[in-house]
């Protein structure tokens, strides 16, 4: 790779924002230490490190109704072409097809500017039932050079909706990078107390956005079969949370699952220790659909078991039978005999945990997807 040109990197999701799209940027962009990428953003919590440049380039309005949305792409796309235009990077690479597909399909037109544009899975299954976004993502399936999957399961339905795009089609996983926590420091007060009242519990853990579809309803009802030991960890906010405690009095599960709401990651580590199991049992709608599943990498990485669903990207995620397990989400009777498998093993915990530290290690190193998508942006 010898052309020395930089690569411009357009993520609307990065830290402080939260969820998997913002971490897969996060590890992509800490990892380059040649200074190849040039990264642009809408906002920045802190430094990721690095030799790249790092442009903050805000816009308003930050509102998510249809208006505001079309204002947002079309200030990223000036950005796009006036960094295109001044830097005359190799390519553009749009994480986000809404927010910069826009940019890079107009620079790849104007200054011969390569696009690789990536799709993370359940935003797809929505722009495509968008009557105004459909020929977008079209176009940006079409003419880009490189089309990026985050697993094999979003890759199959990009696949499926345009044939055309199979040959220029590449799957990404998501890194993983544990995230920095300051030596010595302790749990919140707030988690210690969750600590210490959930001391001797059997604890299930879900960590994730509260939307319907992420499955913890699922989760309530393997509850139902498991005896009072057993405790259900709901880490995470959005929109679903007060259905869910609806659902909880409704099925008199209050004392048997604590939802803590949103939490800073270096809280997490002292949760993932207590779990017995971690649970993603996401289910597929008609617009969206689990494109990975960041946090079951994290599960993986602190040694605890897993069992997700198939119905979605985790089988890139986990091995079957070696870290975990993958199911049907709506196979209740399959998943409390799993739980009950884990919980009366210690062995099968430890051998499954180790295996998926090693997974972690072997397969999701920044370093590597980072060197992964350079080849791709380059077109070796």
């Amino acid at each position: 790779m010898n052309d020395q040109r930089p690569l411009l990197f357009v993520s609307g999701d990065f830290p402080p924002a939260s969820g998997g799209e913002a971490r897969f940027a996060s590890g992509l962009v800490r990892a380059d230490r040649d200074g190849h990428l040039v990264v642009l953003v809408p906002h920045l919590a802190e430094p990721p490190g690095g030799g790249h440049s790092l442009l903050v380039r805000r816009y308003l309005p930050l509102g998510t109704k249809p208006l505001n949305r079309i204002l947002r792409v079309l200030v990223m796309t000036v950005y796009v072409l006036c960094e295109t235009r001044g830097r005359k990077p190799v390519a553009v690479i749009a994480f986000q097809p809404l927010l910069a597909g826009l940019g890079g399909l107009v620079a790849r037109r104007l200054f011969g500017t390569r696009l690789v544009v990536f799709f993370h899975g359940g935003d797809f299954l929505e722009y495509v039932k968008h009557p105004l976004l459909r020929p977008l993502v079209l176009a940006l399936l079409r003419q880009a050079e490189v089309v990026v999957a985050n697993s094999s399961k979003t890759a199959a339905l990009l696949a499926e909706w345009e044939p055309r795009v199979r040959d220029r089609l590449a799957v990404l996983n998501p890194p993983f990078v544990m995230p920095r926590i300051k030596a010595g420091a302790r749990p919140s007060p707030e988690v210690g107390a969750l600590l210490r009242r959930l001391a001797g519990k059997k604890v299930l853990l879900t960590v994730g956005r509260l939307i319907p579809t992420k499955g913890h309803r699922r989760v309530l009802d393997v509850l139902t079969f498991l005896d009072s030991s057993f405790h259900y960890l709901i880490v995470g906010e959005g929109p679903d949370r007060i259905g869910l405690e609806e659902d909880l009095r409704r099925r008199g599960l209050q004392e048997r699952v604590t939802l803590t709401g949103y939490l800073q990651d270096e809280e997490l580590p002292a949760l993932y220790r207590i779990a017995l199991v971690f649970l993603l049992l996401s289910e597929r709608s008609e617009t969206w659909i689990e494109g990975f599943g960041m946090v079951l990498l994290e599960a993986a990485a602190h040694g605890v078991p897993v069992i997700a669903s198939v119905d979605g990207g985790s089988g890139d995620a986990l091995v079957d039978g070696e870290n975990g397990y993958l199911v049907a989400p709506t196979d209740v009777p399959r998943i409390v005999a799993l739980v009950r498998e884990l919980d009366e093993s210690p062995r099968l915990r430890q051998r499954l945990g180790q295996r998926g530290r090693r997974l972690v290690e072997e397969r999701h190193t920044p370093e590597a997807v980072l060197a992964s998508l350079k080849d791709l942006a380059h077109g070796v």
